[in-house]
């Protein structure tokens, strides 16, 4: 099998969306693409896509186009700009549960371990952040934590869900 690097991996994937899906494409297309090698997966702060190349080449072209349209829908949903004084590492699992129905209620495929509960469906994530918040112990986490939104890739999330969280939105 034959190597493909993340940055060209990527360019199929703009170019798939755009046109297989061009809602998600075009919203794409005004992201910037940026390597990190500080995020396990990728995130957006609304400008700029950041992504890990070891993430985005180990997804197949399918679950490539899915995590893209996740998180070009962080930034159209204004999920950088509502976070508030939340913590960004719960609010990043609301948003995550809030867009991931919709990616796949779109035909689009997200990886197996993609953060999906059914009872979020339709759902806002200010809505699911607040359920988070009840189902955790009522407690509120620290707004002003560092985190950037990320989890573990595997194991299970505190909503019953399953584990895998994109980083979302920084």
């Amino acid at each position: 099998m034959t190597h493909i690097p993340a940055a060209v991996r990527l360019k199929k994937g703009r170019t798939a969306l755009l046109l297989d899906c061009p809602f998600y494409g075009t919203l794409l297309f005004r992201l910037k693409t940026r390597q990190s090698h500080s995020l396990r997966t990728m995130a957006t702060d609304g400008v700029h896509l950041f992504y890990n190349a070891a993430f985005v080449e180990s997804l197949t072209p399918a679950e490539l186009n899915g995590v893209l349209a996740h998180e070009v829908m962080h930034p159209a949903l204004l999920h950088h700009t509502r976070r508030g004084n939340r913590s960004p590492k719960r609010w990043n699992r609301a948003c995550d549960l809030a867009i991931n129905p919709i990616i796949l209620e779109s035909g689009l495929t997200l990886p197996k371990d993609a953060l999906v509960d059914a009872r979020f469906v339709g759902m806002n994530a200010e809505r699911i952040y607040n359920k988070l918040v009840e189902e955790e112990g009522g407690h509120e986490e620290s707004g002003n934590d560092q985190g950037d939104g990320s989890s573990q890739a595997s194991g299970s999330s505190a909503s019953g869900g399953n584990g895998m969280q994109l980083e979302g939105n920084k």
